[in-house]
């Protein structure tokens, strides 16, 4: 996207369907369509464990993001670098740091 300045040639939309049983069959009771580059790339959660997808609930994303998707991309890539290096060092004292000890030099 930001390699080949592709800025204007796609979105990404989410809905979501509030679906209710009524009468042994499922009845819609609500809508929701959101564009991601709507949203706050800093309020996005990135699941590390499931393999770095973005979640959300679509009926609460935040759609207050006014900027252009150039200026989107990179402020998501400035979001995404922080945490992916806060994993790194999370992942470091859990996983690593205690079996160290047990590493013959």
């Amino acid at each position: 996207m930001i390699d080949n300045n592709e800025f204007d040639n796609f979105t990404i939309q989410y809905f979501g369907i509030d679906w209710e049983l009524e009468s042994g069959g499922l009845v819609c009771k609500n809508a929701h369509a959101v564009n991601l580059f709507k949203a706050e790339p800093i309020l996005l959660y990135i699941n590390w464990a499931a393999a770095m997808q973005i979640q959300f609930n679509v009926e609460d994303l935040d759609q207050s993001f006014k900027a252009n998707m150039k200026q989107w991309a990179r402020k998501y890539l400035k979001h995404f670098v922080a945490q992916a290096k806060q994993r790194t060092e999370d992942m470091i004292d859990r996983f690593v740091k205690p079996f160290e000890k047990y590493i013959e030099k």
